[in-house]
């Protein structure tokens, strides 16, 4: 697996970064014939508050999709920002969406660790309680009817910041397995709730799931991402992070993206 570690000094005359955007809960199923996507609104403000209206989840065109969570927003910059701009780059390139996924992944991911690695930018991110920067959710489609689901997390060591001011990134990208799903940023509840680790999550979907049975695969896949980011929102012991309205997509083989629920001030692509 490929590592990219960046170490930086933060000297003693500061980059300001008057405000930053962080939080969320984020999840992806990847099934054989459709990848599901969904996602709380919530953005922590640095400078006290929050923010319920983020896009969370970004459609490319038709056939390409991200969505993170994580460090989202500074002052003159946007993750999902970059990740549209490196797209459009490497669709110059490489015109099959499927193709792009890592490549796009691993350059957005580089880009980004030159941003988190500004000197004060991690300060103003500890400020804030963040303990990670970044977790991409990378999905696409192509006109041969592939799937791809991949994931990159962008992460600095903590107690080497702590403890000596420096910043160490690093990031790593990874697919999905079909079958399989993932989750980032406060995902403890979804942890809990997807392994049934608890007895509430047993007894919880003991009664959740007979409501959805009659309905056809792609609209339980819908209510399950929907209500796994709901649970987040209620539950999680920092929900305070956290809220509504949540927002789903789901992306098929050739067809592309269908949104299930997205809120009125997002783009559709």
């Amino acid at each position: 697996m490929k590592r990219f570690i960046v170490a930086l000094l933060l000297f003693p005359v500061y980059v300001a970064w008057p405000q930053i955007k962080a939080g969320s809960v984020v999840y992806v199923d990847f099934a054989k014939d459709e990848v599901t996507i969904a996602a709380d609104s919530r953005m922590i403000l640095s400078s006290g508050g929050h923010d319920d209206t983020e896009c969370k989840i970004s459609a490319f065109g038709n056939q390409f999709v991200f969505a993170m969570a994580g460090v989202v927003e500074g002052e003159k910059w946007n993750a999902h920002a970059v990740a549209r701009q490196v797209w459009e780059a490497e669709s110059k390139v490489e015109a099959d969406p499927v193709k792009l996924v890592p490549v796009v992944a691993d350059r957005w991911a580089t880009q980004m660790e030159g941003i988190y690695g500004q000197p004060n930018s991690i300060s103003t991110i500890r400020k804030i309680g963040s303990k990670a920067l970044a977790n991409g959710i990378f999905a696409a489609t192509n006109n041969k009817g592939n799937l791809i689901a991949y994931v990159t997390d962008i992460d600095f060591d903590l107690r080497l910041f702590d403890s000596k001011h420096l910043v160490r990134l690093w990031h790593d990208g990874r697919n999905i397995p079909p079958g399989t799903s993932a989750s980032g940023g406060r995902d403890e509840i979804i942890d809990e709730f997807l392994a049934l680790s608890s007895t509430r999550a047993k007894d919880y979907w003991e009664q959740f799931i007979p409501q959805i049975s009659n309905t056809t695969k792609s609209q339980q896949r819908a209510s399950i991402a929907s209500k796994l980011i709901e649970l987040s929102i209620r539950l999680h012991p920092q929900n305070s992070e956290l809220g509504f309205p949540v927002d789903v997509l789901q992306l098929r083989p050739r067809t592309g993206v269908s949104w299930v629920s997205i809120k009125p001030n997002c783009p559709q692509n």
